[in-house]
Formats: structure tokens, C-alpha cells, sequence
């Protein structure tokens, strides 16, 4: 660019590693919630473990829903911050360059 630059990259490789990470957490939701159990046979297992144990998973796979929101709105902040650097440096290398600093 101007040789003058803020090391964008950085930033634009945290962005590709929040979205992935993000991905692997919305994939947890379903492997979470693919583990409830169903036993069925009404007696105290159906009463007291199963209603217990569906609270859990109903606990992680909101966690996991959230990580992965999350997640990506850091991912999108990122990508917001890069550009914002890049367009400034691109709209002001010239104030630098006529102070000297840079060569044009």
C-alpha cells in the first residue's frame, strides 16, 4: 500500500478464526441436543434423571448457541476494524507524505 500501514492482517486472520470457531460451536448445539435420553419405562429414572439430565443438555446447547453468536459478531467487529484502519490510511497517507515522513 503507502508504507505506511497497520498490520491489517492480523486482524483479518483473527476474523477467518472467530468465524471457524464460531462454526465449531454451532455445530455443537445439535451434538449436544442429539444426547438426550429417552428411557421410557416411567419409573423413577423417567421421573428424576431424565427431566435433570434434559436441563443439561438444554444448558449446553444454549451455551453453544450463544458462543456461537457471539463469536461471530466478534468476527464481524474485526472485519468492521480492519476496513475502518485500512480506509483511514488510505484517505490520510497523503497528509503524511507531505509532512515528509513517507516518501510518495
Amino acid at each position: 500500500m503507502s508504507g505506511f500501514e497497520v498490520a491489517t492482517g492480523v486482524l483479518r486472520n483473527e476474523v477467518t478464526q472467530w468465524t471457524h470457531d464460531g462454526s465449531e460451536m454451532n455445530q455443537l448445539v445439535g451434538r449436544a441436543e442429539s444426547q438426550r435420553y429417552q428411557s421410557g419405562d416411567g419409573g423413577l429414572l423417567d421421573e428424576v434423571f431424565v427431566p435433570a439430565y434434559h436441563s443439561l443438555v438444554d444448558f449446553i446447547a444454549a451455551r453453544c448457541r450463544e458462543g456461537g453468536a457471539e463469536m461471530g459478531e466478534i468476527s464481524q467487529v474485526l472485519g468492521q476494524i480492519a476496513n475502518a484502519y485500512e480506509e483511514y490510511e488510505s484517505r490520510h497517507v497523503y497528509v503524511i507524505q507531505r509532512a515528509g515522513v513517507l516518501e510518495g
